[in-house]
């Protein structure tokens, strides 16, 4: 199992210092008592005010040193929601596809939570200016942009709604471009028709940096 070691940069905002101070304190005592990861290092950075700021004028920024394994180090960021992850090593990591899929599954797992608690995570701006995509790369195209790019092949559906089947894929494929995906394939199934709405899920194959993957995720 490759050990990661990586900083984290996790950002506290509120509107009240003593609040804020009381927050700070929190995540370092939660940092301290981690046992699926080592903690190797903790700092944390005075309280600053921004005067010009009516809401959440108080900041501080706690920084920590971790290491643990991939998918430990992924549980941890879901966890603290650091505002930066500075990977310090190793230079590059190989995993197998089942863990992968283990790990993407829960990040999925989590992010359905929040959305059942707090709704829609995700807003797009307009999409209008955005030109429609191409679908569709060569095998050589894919190989160059895999090996050469160290982008990522992957499947990736989605439960979605429009005005009909088409303007769903048109938005979809303008939603990807926007993420910085390309995509190879795309097929909209339409599941049912309500409320004046279709409701459809949308396969796709994408190329993309890894890290777009985990945001779509």
């Amino acid at each position: 199992m490759t050990i990661m070691k990586v900083r984290f940069y996790i950002e506290a905002l509120s509107n009240h210092k003593k609040a804020l101070e009381k927050a700070v304190e929190e995540i370092v005592k939660s940092l301290k008592s981690e046992t699926s990861v080592k903690v190797e290092s903790l700092r944390t950075e005075d309280v600053l005010e921004n005067p010009e700021e009516e809401m959440l004028k108080y900041s501080s920024m706690v920084e920590a040193e971790l290491e643990g394994s991939f998918e430990e180090i992924v549980k941890a960021t879901m966890k603290y929601a650091p505002a930066i992850v500075e990977v310090i090593s190793p230079a590059k990591i190989e995993i197998d596809a089942k863990s992968l899929m283990k790990v993407l599954g829960e990040i999925s797992l989590f992010m359905g939570k929040l959305m059942e608690k707090f709704g829609g995570l995700v807003a797009y701006p307009p999409l209008d200016e955005i030109p429609k995509p191409k679908v569709g790369y060569s095998r050589e195209e894919i190989e160059e942009l895999i090996i050469d790019g160290k982008e990522t092949l992957y499947r990736f559906v989605v439960e979605t709604y429009g005005k009909d089947k088409e303007s769903i894929e048109e938005t979809m494929l303008k939603a990807f471009t926007y993420e910085g995906c390309r995509i190879n394939k795309i097929l909209v199934k339409v599941q049912e028709e309500r409320d004046g709405r279709v409701y459809a899920l949308v396969a796709s194959e994408l190329i993309s940096p890894f890290e777009v993957l985990f945001q779509l995720t």
